[in-house]
């Protein structure tokens, strides 16, 4: 070590009283992973009580190092010898390189002779606009070296070191550094010991995923080698400030702590302990072991999260992942406590709800009330979830109060009885759900749901239409979903207008992606047109309508493809009629219909009309329908053919028309012209 050097040339210069300077020119040190380069010991004033002695090194290299430190400089301008002692009182060191702002500070050694005791001070260095003050004791059998940093600026900190290494993160610190650091061993390095602070620590990493503002943070950790590992343990506190972990966004105004006990080398993590406290917001415990490196894995992971309040946990931890990521944005309240554990393989998942409500901030969805256990594995052994709530809504449609009991083992969760969840005033009953392989890209499930009739009267009172009579009920069968594509294992039946809807051959691709595509079938009976107008501003038509949807196809629930029928089924059992309003509607859909009547005059005096047929035919293409199968007439097409008197018929001319100027004319009818009539 460069110490011994310089306490030969001590030596040498206590042992030749008769020369005034002696000059020794080591030229160059070597060892493992260092070299010195150019070192000149010097011995002046020898004659004189106290002598002067300097070690001057031109170069240090250091293997982690990218350039050499340069021109360091150990001097002692008053020696003392005495027979058991060497000192120097006025030491300096001084250096012209851009690492330290300040050339030279003091300098203090003391040796004795006959203990083999030697203490080392360094005082007055100024690095990175802060101050370290040093201390190293060393005996035969121990060594200690004590460093105390105060307020060093981080950013300059890092520029300073980035000129000898290139080894330094890719975070922007800010900040300033306040510590003490002890290090010890007897032979080797056997103990590092850190305690400090750093105010308003912020950082941002080049991606922006990472960065933290204004933090104060707190630190205290031991550090010891074992073999080719350190063995860490300590603990880190937060009085305030920002931090940011894309998505989470944490802002500090309560206190929060960690302690840690842990093994770290730069092939594994062993986290024997971990515990995080947040106020009364979030604590939470667990263990962790980490393959580090190329073949990262996690091959053991357990938390436990005491029972925390919903509330602060969103508005501290969740909100801004939900919001960013989903655009959801909640209103909550209760508790919850859960646990999860992963040994390489296996997974576990518990949670205890208690009281715990969400809801939409727009109030599109809640649910409220929500009691009982979560429990999930991918193991052999029986699990079983049950959940009961008070109510909810979606939309304006309200839920009552229900409950569920689920059952999970290996890759399985399956219902265990039927769940019925009031709607309105009926219900959804779910008979089987069975969910295989949850979160795997092999995921699938299989649903049998039903629904209890709903009558069309608490329907239209809770949407605010006008009343209907009637029910709405539906015979649904078995739904499977697997590699993203959902399908249904027969026909979907809906009872609604007095008339059946047939979905045949139903399947939906893309089910969880951003834009889902619909494929099906469409079997149309005898729907009351009175019932389906009435909640419309169309004008009433009286008596039943049927027909076909073939091969629809919708992407992102729009149409891009149909063959579409609907006409007046011949064993129509009600009433044809139509309003003049309808006619009017009717007519201004079209953009070119025209109005066939005995006269002008006659038709005034009728506010409806009888008709024959209605028939109307579309391919969908492009955007595009051009229409098929319409009954043909002395010019154009019939849309609705009279009958009796006063007859009047609803003509188009039109092949083709554009899909998406027809949906806008069905919102604007109550502003399109009335009608041409003759």
């Amino acid at each position: 070590m460069i110490y011994h050097w310089f306490l030969l040339s001590l030596l040498l210069a206590t042992s030749a009283h008769a020369l005034d300077e002696i000059n020794l020119n080591v030229g160059e040190i070597e060892n493992t992973g260092w070299k010195l380069k150019g070192v000149v010991l010097t011995a002046r004033d020898l004659s004189l009580d106290k002598p002067e002695i300097s070690l001057k090194i031109q170069e240090i290299k250091l293997a982690a190092l990218k350039q050499p430190l340069k021109n360091l400089a150990l001097s002692c301008n008053r020696l003392e010898y005495q027979p058991d002692k060497i000192s120097c009182a006025q030491g300096n060191l001084q250096t012209d390189n851009n690492l330290l702002e300040k050339t030279d500070s003091i300098l203090i050694v003391n040796y004795d002779l006959k203990q083999k005791n030697l203490n080392v001070e360094l005082k007055q260095v100024t690095l990175a606009q802060g101050k370290i003050q040093a201390k190293i004791t060393t005996t035969p059998t121990h060594w200690q070296a004590d460093i105390a940093i105060q307020k060093l600026v981080l950013d300059a900190l890092v520029k300073k070191i980035q000129h000898f290494t290139d080894k330094v993160p890719d975070f922007k610190p800010q900040g300033k550094l306040t510590a003490t650091t002890q290090i010890s061993g007897n032979v080797g390095l056997e103990q590092i010991v850190l305690k400090g602070d750093i105010e308003k620590l912020g950082f941002e990493s080049n991606s922006g995923m990472q960065a933290a503002q204004k933090l104060d943070l707190l630190f205290n950790a031991t550090l010891q080698p074992i073999k080719n590992t350190w063995k860490m343990n300590g603990s880190l506190g937060l009085k305030q400030g920002e931090m940011l972990f894309d998505p989470v966004y944490v802002t500090f105004t309560k206190p929060a702590s960690a302690e840690f006990d842990l093994v770290w080398s730069p092939e594994f993590l062993d986290i024997a302990h971990l515990a995080y406290h947040h106020s009364d917001i979030l604590n939470f415990e667990g263990y962790s072991e980490v393959n580090l490196g190329k073949n990262f894995k996690i091959k053991e992971l357990f938390v436990r999260f005491d029972k925390t309040s919903l509330p602060s946990l969103y508005e501290i931890y969740l909100k801004n992942w939900l919001q960013t990521s989903y655009n959801l944005e909640l209103i909550t309240s209760g508790a919850l406590e859960a646990e999860f554990g992963w040994d390489g393989q296996n997974s576990m998942l518990s949670s205890q709800l208690y009281d715990v409500s969400l809801e939409n901030s727009q109030q599109s969805f809640g649910w409220q009330g929500i009691h009982g256990t979560i429990q999930w594995h991918n193991q052999d052994e029986d699990l079983q979830t049950e959940l009961r709530w008070t109510g909810g809504y979606l939309g304006k449609v309200k839920l009552g109060k229900s409950a569920i009991k689920l059952d999970s083992s290996g890759n399985t969760i399956k219902l265990l009885t039927p769940v019925e969840q009031p709607i309105l005033d009926g219900a959804l009953r779910i008979e089987k759900f069975l969910l295989q392989h949850p979160g795997k890209a092999e995921m699938s499930w299989e649903l049998l749901p039903s629904f209890r009739q709903i009558s069309m009267e608490s329907i239209t009172q809770t949407f605010e239409l006008p009343a209907l009579k009637g029910k709405f009920a539906s015979h649904l069968p078995l739904f499977r979903y697997h590699n993203q594509l959902l399908q249904a294992e027969g026909k979907v039946l809906i009872q609604a207008f007095d008339g059946d809807i047939v979905l045949n051959d139903l399947k939906i691709e893309n089910l969880l992606g951003k834009s889902p595509i619909l494929k099906t079938n469409v079997d149309i009976q005898k729907i009351n047109l009175k019932t389906l107008t009435s909640v419309t501003n169309f004008g009433e038509i009286q008596g039943q309508l049927s027909g076909k949807i073939n091969q629809l196809h919708l992407n992102h629930w729009q149409p891009v493809s149909f063959d579409a029928y609907f006409a007046t089924p011949e064993d129509n059992t009600l009433p044809r009629k139509i309003s003049q309003k309808a006619v009017n509607s009717l007519s201004n859909l079209g953009g070119g219909g025209v109005v066939n009547a005995l006269s002008q005059g006659i038709l005034s005096f009728f506010e409806d009309f009888s008709y024959e047929k209605i028939n109307w035919g579309c391919h969908l293409e492009n955007k595009i329908c051009q229409l098929r199968q319409m009954e043909p007439a002395t010019q154009g097409y019939y849309i609705v053919k009279g009958s009796g008197l006063p007859r009047i018929d609803v003509i188009g001319y039109n092949k083709e028309f554009s899909w998406d100027t027809l949906l806008n004319r069905l919102k604007t009818l109550a502003k399109t012209g009335k009608p041409v009539i003759k």
